[in-house]
Order: structure tokens, then sequence, then C-alpha cells
């Protein structure tokens, strides 16, 4: 998996997290006198640091909005040509590879995933139960075939992974 997703992951717990904890303060407010002759006593006495907890919480609104668009753009592979490079879409390529594990193994709801490095090397990323360890030979002829597939169909001739993983 990529790291982008654990982050990505790491990022929302934290933003839902925040979003309860400023939930309960307003609950607590409600049923409070005390908390709430505190919080007004600290506002009105500290007017001036106002600015700064709204800076910093425009700051921190906006590295948000930085992290998530860095972790949701979207992944390309450059082949380069005789005449032009072209950047191909992981989707594409995830299409493609899906399609044929799916009639290869003979299991429409089988999954993969596609990871593409920063060397512009592709992995392919499938279940373990999917596939016979038994079988060497099954293996080897998807191996061939996937590279076969990515050769025709998009000109990718480097090397690629196949993971077999969880």
């Amino acid at each position: 998996m990529r790291l982008s997703y654990y982050l990505s992951s790491m990022l929302h717990l934290f933003v839902v997290l925040s979003t309860f904890c400023l939930s309960a303060l307003f609950i607590a407010l409600s049923f409070a006198p005390q908390l709430r002759f505190f919080c007004y006593e600290f506002l009105s006495e500290r007017a001036d640091d106002l600015t700064y907890i709204g800076t910093a919480i425009g700051v921190y609104g906006l590295l948000l909005l930085l992290v998530f668009s860095f972790l949701y753009r979207k992944s390309y592979i450059t082949l380069k040509m005789k005449a032009c490079e072209i950047k191909i879409d992981e989707s594409l390529i995830k299409s493609y590879v899906q399609e044929y594990w799916r009639k290869a193994l003979q299991n429409p709801k089988a999954q993969i995933q596609i990871v593409i490095h920063a060397d512009s090397h592709i992995e392919v990323v499938a279940p373990l139960e999917d596939v016979d360890f038994q079988d060497d030979q099954m293996i080897l002829q998807l191996e061939r075939e996937l590279g076969q597939l990515l050769a025709q169909r998009l000109g990718y001739q480097k090397k690629f992974l196949l993971t077999l993983g969880h």
C-alpha cells in the first residue's frame, strides 16, 4: 500500500476526533455554568489572543487543504516513446490488469491494486487467496501474460512487480 493511504487515514481520524472534541466542549458548555463563565472570562480578558487562535486555526485549515490535495493527486506513469513522452493514468492500468486478472482466475470479484513507484515501475498487488501457490506454472503464466498485456496495450517495456499479499 502507498504511504499516502496511511497518512490520509491518520489525518481523517485526527479531523474526526477534533470534531468530536469540539462537539463535546459545546455540549459541556450547555450543562456547566462554571465552564461557560471560565470561557467567557478567558475570552474577554485576552481579546488579543483571539487573533493568534484565529490565525492558528486558519493555518491549520490551509495545511489540511494542502495535505489533502497532495494526497489525492492522480498517479501517472511516464512512458518514453521515440518522438514523445506519454503519461498514463493509474486507473487505466488498473482497469486493464483487473480485467485480465478476473478472466485468468475466473473470479469476477477478484480485486487488485496498482502502485506506481517513483522510478516509473508498476507493481501489481493481488490477494493471496486468488492464486494457488502449489501451481508454479500458473504463477509464471500469469506473470508472463501480464507482462505481455502491459507491453501490447500500453507499450510498457520495463519489468514490473507482481506482489501476492493481503
